[in-house]
């Protein structure tokens, strides 16, 4: 359970980061 957590939160951080750098 917690791995699956942990893949979560790295799937929503890249998205972020991903959108972050679309947006600069």
């Amino acid at each position: 359970m917690a791995k699956k957590l942990a893949g979560q939160a790295f799937v929503v951080t890249g998205t972020l980061e991903g959108y972050s750098r679309a947006e600069a």
